[in-house]
């Protein structure tokens, strides 16, 4: 009876043993993903941080409502150096309206300050003038944004998902013509 009391210790002891060898492992290989994924966004952020300050980088929009996955981007920014880009671009459901804008302008201010987290608030203003819409007016861009640690995001307004990337990595598509009469389905619903 003893023989099998010790057996059964040992057993369980091995298989104890090996249980907490593997849960180590798994941690291990958890842990090196998240570090992982804190340094790439480390990177993102950092890059950001010096295409901004270099005023050199596109600001994408995109709806997070949107069934578009292959994440071509109609609503942008393009900032080089003192000159703006900005092109919006809408689909109205149920009504058939669809439209975009384009505007051009000069940057008067770009000004980044970091909060208390660490992230970076980026205020901006512009005199933009109208090149292909509806309106063919002048107006005032001014718009407020923050740059979260850890990452390129950086939201617009209505809870849009905004990104700061390079030019280079940029995924956007200028619209040409007048209105178009079809934007790909599904891109702002």
């Amino acid at each position: 009876m003893k023989k099998i009391a010790l057996w059964s210790m040992l057993f369980c002891l091995c298989a104890t043993s090996g249980y907490a060898q593997r849960a180590d492992v798994a941690k291990s290989t958890k842990e090196q993903k998240q570090e992982a994924k804190a340094v790439q966004g480390d990177i993102l952020f950092k890059t950001a941080v010096e295409a901004i300050k270099a005023r050199n980088f596109v600001w994408e929009f995109y709806n997070p409502r949107s069934t578009d996955k292959s994440k071509v981007c109609y609503n942008f920014m393009t900032i080089e150096g003192d000159s703006i880009y900005f092109q919006a671009a809408w689909s109205t459901q149920g009504r058939m309206q669809e439209g975009f804008r384009q505007s051009v302008g000069k940057i008067e201010q770009l000004t980044m300050t970091p909060d208390k987290k660490g992230n970076m608030k980026v205020y901006m203003k512009a005199d933009m003038t109208d090149v292909q819409s509806s309106w063919r007016t002048t107006w005032t861009l001014t718009s407020s944004f923050k740059l979260f640690k850890g990452s390129n995001a950086a939201p617009w307004m209505g809870g849009w998902e905004g990104y700061i990337v390079l030019p280079s990595q940029a995924n956007v598509t200028r619209l040409s013509g007048s209105m178009p009469l079809n934007i790909p389905q599904g891109f702002i619903k």
